[in-house]
């Protein structure tokens, strides 16, 4: 998946403020990934690997590469291998400027186009690009402080196998197991109807009756109340009583029974069906 250009403009602006912003506080310079790459292609495979991945990835097409979400490195690659080790340790600062990279606030700073209060719709049922941290703030997600790096390798591409570090069911089991009722569903993965394509990131397809984006959405949450409905009214999504904003059946359901790919449903099969897949769960 590759960024949209405008997107890739409005995001690097963002994180170029925010590292020189930071590059001031911290007197440092901006060095390029040919300096980080000298020392961090670690003897681990696996890391060897990730990073090499990265080249691939589309943060390595931002203005500053890798210092855009860790900050400019001249003060950290000026150090010794030997001294950062003891640094580190100690916890003591090692001259990296984002030392909560791990956290979502980095992310946000190009993932929250638009600001972070109000979800933004490119259409009644597509929700416009980059705006994954206020899609995270309007779902049940947020309660338990689920991080972006918790389910995502940020330095891996997307589509790759490296890039994703959790799946839906390293979380979703024991008391949190949310098991399929439907038995014709039970081999259809969790990201197939609770992210569905519902961003519009370039364009707005249609197959069928079905419309969607080209970006997987973060909202998960799916409606099947018959009342609900994405927009509300003013081009922002909806909020429940509880606060959470939520995918609807048209966006879910509707790639299957709205596409002509399976028997078509009205919206009432839809919402009927909704209600039945998982179990209710008290919060």
């Amino acid at each position: 998946m590759k960024f949209r250009t405008l997107s890739r403009l409005i995001a690097a602006s963002i994180v170029a403020v925010g590292t020189m912003a930071a590059a001031e506080a911290f007197a440092a310079d901006y060095v390029g990934m040919d300096t980080c790459m000298k020392c961090h292609p670690i003897k681990k495979k696996k890391k060897e690997a990730t990073l090499k991945l990265f080249k691939d990835n589309q943060h390595a097409s931002l203005e500053k590469s890798c210092e855009s979400c860790h900050g400019p490195g001249s003060e950290h690659s000026a150090m010794k291998a030997s001294q950062l080790t003891k640094l580190k340790k100690a916890k003591k600062d090692t001259k990296i400027v984002y030392k909560d990279a791990k956290s979502s606030k980095v992310c946000y700073q190009c993932h929250a186009v638009g600001g972070e209060d109000k979800l933004t719709l490119a259409s009644d049922l597509l929700i416009n690009y980059l705006q994954e941290s206020v899609e995270m703030k309007y779902n049940k997600h947020t309660k338990f402080k689920v991080t972006c790096t918790m389910c995502h390798d940020a330095h891996a591409p997307l589509g790759s196998k490296d890039g994703i570090k959790r799946g839906c069911l390293d979380c979703h089991k024991g008391k949190f197991a949310m098991p399929i009722e439907i038995a014709a569903m039970a081999d259809l993965k969790c990201e197939d109807c609770h992210m569905p394509l519902a961003v519009k990131n370039k364009k707005e397809n249609k197959e069928g009756n079905y419309v969607y984006g080209d970006t997987k959405s973060h909202v998960f949450g799916i409606s099947a109340d018959p009342a609900y409905k994405l927009n509300d009214g003013s081009g922002n999504a909806a909020l429940t009583d509880e606060g959470y904003a939520r995918l609807t059946v048209e966006q879910t359901c509707g790639a299957c029974h709205l596409s002509g790919k399976h028997h078509d449903m009205t919206r009432d099969q839809m919402l009927q069906a909704a209600a039945k897949i998982h179990p209710e769960k008290k919060d």
